[in-house]
């Protein structure tokens, strides 16, 4: 299937109205790339660790995909085929799903765009409101993207996207885990130096000879990756939770590569913060390791509110990830239960902190 990249050249102000006619004439779904670096406090709000942009200018790039149809069998043909909806399209009422269009009503739309956009133009900078598109198809798309995705390797953990392996059941070997995981929506796929605390704060304390590799509980599993290498570790039983019920499908695909036996690997979705109830399931039992990769005010609402200490084993740990560095104080401040640091590890501006009696 061939869909085009359309790009509308616009101003950082005037993004946001960009979109929102986009949004107003039926197109679903946009992208928007800024030449313009984040402030401080917007860094220290979303928790992102995004490079300087070499070329500060204020301009901005609005994105849409849109694919055409040359006659309605044709579009009718797809959508039978493909199971989504088209509804008709009317140039006052313009809808669409999956914006799938036929040519000659995409014309007239396209025609209907310029003009919402060209009626901000005496209000607000909107660049030179340029478009500009190419196209690509499905095939291309996806082999480019599997081109450029690489096996990630920590240590002795290898994660590695499921098209990168001929056996994605295949034993390891030499002390080598590896890890297959089908890149989904759901957050974690081991490139985020976050991730890779967790994971090397897992493997020093696993390695441990005195440490006992009972139970572990992944908070905020996502993509289940710290589950799965718990799996791979032989912890005897895990658990993973997730706030997010749309990480299942996901997280499913993940442990079907891995061959995931159902009763060594669990997992639920709940709020252990704000629902008694589910936090009380999660704490029938006892935790050797407690893994929150997460952000910071979340696990100071995990430690303070939900109490995650007191699920812990008495000689087990609690590792925390997803923690800048000027929120570490904070952290630690919240750690309770008898609970102290035992090791600090840092990457960049991340920080993690594993902390036990």
């Amino acid at each position: 299937m061939i869909w085009k990249k359309y790009t509308i050249d616009t101003t950082v102000e005037a993004a946001d109205i960009v979109a929102s006619v986009l949004f107003d004439n039926g197109i679903v779904g946009v992208e928007i790339e800024d030449n313009q670096n984040l402030t401080k406090d917007e860094i220290k709000e979303m928790y992102v660790d995004i490079p300087l942009t070499q070329n500060d200018d204020g301009s901005s790039k609005v994105i849409f995909y849109v694919s055409t149809f040359e006659d309605e069998r044709t579009l009718n043909d797809y959508v039978k085929d493909n199971k989504v909806s088209v509804k008709s399209i009317d140039i006052s009422t313009i809808k669409s799903t999956d914006n799938l269009f036929l040519e000659k009503d995409f014309e007239a739309l396209l025609s209907k765009i310029k003009l919402d956009l060209e009626s901000y133009e005496g209000f607000v900078d909107m660049g030179s409101l340029h478009i500009s598109f190419s196209t690509i198809d499905d095939k291309s798309f996806i082999e480019n993207w599997v081109q450029n995705f690489k096996p990630i390797n920590i240590g002795k953990v290898s994660i590695i996207p499921c098209f990168n392996s001929n056996s994605n059941n295949s034993n390891d070997e030499n002390d080598q885990i590896n890890i297959y995981i089908e890149l989904g929506s759901a957050f974690g796929t081991g490139q985020h130096a976050t991730t890779k605390l967790c994971i090397d704060s897992i493997i020093k304390i696993s390695d441990r000879k005195d440490f006992n590799k009972g139970s572990f509980l992944d908070i905020g599993t996502g993509s289940g990756i710290l589950s799965i290498l718990a799996y791979k570790l032989l912890y005897k039983h895990i658990h993973a939770i997730d706030a997010d019920r749309n990480v299942e499908t996901n997280l499913l695909e993940n442990f079907k590569l891995n061959s995931i036996d159902p009763n060594r690997l669990t997992y639920s979705f709940g709020n252990i913060i704000e629902d008694k109830s589910y936090r009380d399931k999660i704490s029938s039992q006892k935790y050797d390791i407690i893994v929150v990769n997460i952000l910071a005010p979340v696990i100071i609402l995990m430690l303070e509110k939900a109490r995650i200490s007191e699920l812990l084993a008495e000689n087990g740990v609690l590792i925390l990830s997803g923690i800048t560095l000027e929120h570490e104080n904070a952290v630690k401040n919240a750690i309770n239960n008898g609970l102290k640091v035992i090791d600090r590890s840092v990457e960049g501006d991340w920080v993690s902190i594993v902390a036990g009696r």
